[in-house]
């Protein structure tokens, strides 16, 4: 998936976490590395766990729903749901999440239940891949891609050292960026346009590439049109910018544990403790750079005027 976004500023690449963690350890021996690199995965998953009440990314996923069909694939990276809308000519309706196994069962006793539109959604894990099903089963087909789940997305580990490119020809204002070395294993990473060559110096998402030709971006570049831009291509660990350094301090923090320094071990625990809270407090506020709580909508209980279903009926 997108995860949502599609250009960063002041995000750290996957080869400047390392760096960065080598400096803060004093050590960048090739053993202590491969650890180093296991425990920055680990503060990404952690910082992102502490920020989990504010919604730092999101992605959607569309589908189509079939007449009489209950269950539907949800993307693999689907990490927690966020809402569903689904789409029937000029009207949305919001669908409810139904979280309770035992509920949920109970709504399914009378076999063959349909309706337009659901009411309920649930999601289940069929051999560890998550499937979306709808209550009243669908009794019409939704528009095409008329059903869009909105998830927070799990994250994947960084594996992949940044790659440089040079000589890159970048247009204001769209979204090609020209280059023979681009290669299509760069699709789906990040690439920075280096201000020192005349780049922006911002974060663009790669959404597809076609190898020894160029690379399309997710969003048009806003910097100024240039032929000869070095670039950065890279994993990013989809952080807010306050939060970068978290998972540095985190993995020095077991480093100097593992080395038995319990003053730097605390010094770094202390640092990513306090910064987690500090980063959720600035990113919950209610204005500013507020992306959203988590929930905060069912808390007021609101009505959907379109519900109950149209069409229910049981065979």
């Amino acid at each position: 998936g997108s995860a949502g976004v599609f250009i960063m500023v002041g995000a750290q690449s996957w080869s400047n976490l390392q760096s960065i963690t080598q400096r803060f350890c004093n050590d960048s021996t090739a053993g202590t590395l491969t650890k180093l690199k296991q425990l920055l995965n680990e503060g990404i998953k952690k910082t992102r766990f502490g920020l989990r009440e504010v919604y730092v990314l999101e992605d959607t996923y569309t589908l189509t729903t079939v007449v009489s069909t209950q269950f539907y694939d949800l993307p693999s990276d689907f990490g927690k749901m966020k809402h569903v809308r689904y789409e029937i000519g000029n009207t949305n309706y919001w669908i409810e999440h139904m979280k309770d196994y035992v509920a949920w069962s109970a709504l399914n006793q009378a076999v063959g239940t349909t309706g337009s539109p659901p009411q309920f959604f649930f999601i289940r894990y069929v051999a560890g891949h998550p499937e979306i099903g709808f209550y009243p089963i669908p009794s019409a087909v939704s528009d095409t891609g008329g059903v869009v789940v909105t998830y927070i997305p799990s994250v994947p580990d960084l594996t992949v050292d940044d790659v440089s490119i040079t000589a890159a020809s970048l247009t204001n204002d769209s979204v090609t960026v020209t280059d023979t070395e681009f290669t299509a294993v760069m699709d789906d990473r990040w690439l920075m346009p280096d201000q020192a060559t005349g780049g922006d110096g911002n974060w663009y998402k790669i959404a597809s590439v076609s190898a020894g030709v160029s690379a399309t971006l997710e969003r048009k570049y806003e910097g100024l049109t240039d032929t000869s831009v070095t670039l950065t291509v890279a994993q990013l660990p989809l952080l807010p910018p306050d939060a970068n350094m978290l998972p540095c301090y985190y993995a020095a923090a077991h480093f100097w544990l593992e080395k038995r320094n319990t003053t730097m071990a605390d010094r770094y625990f202390g640092m990513f403790n306090s910064g987690v809270r500090e980063v959720a407090r600035e990113w919950s506020s209610k204005d500013g750079r507020q992306i959203g709580t988590h929930n905060t909508g069912r808390r007021y209980r609101l009505v959907d005027p379109n519900f109950p279903p149209r069409g229910l009926s049981s065979s």
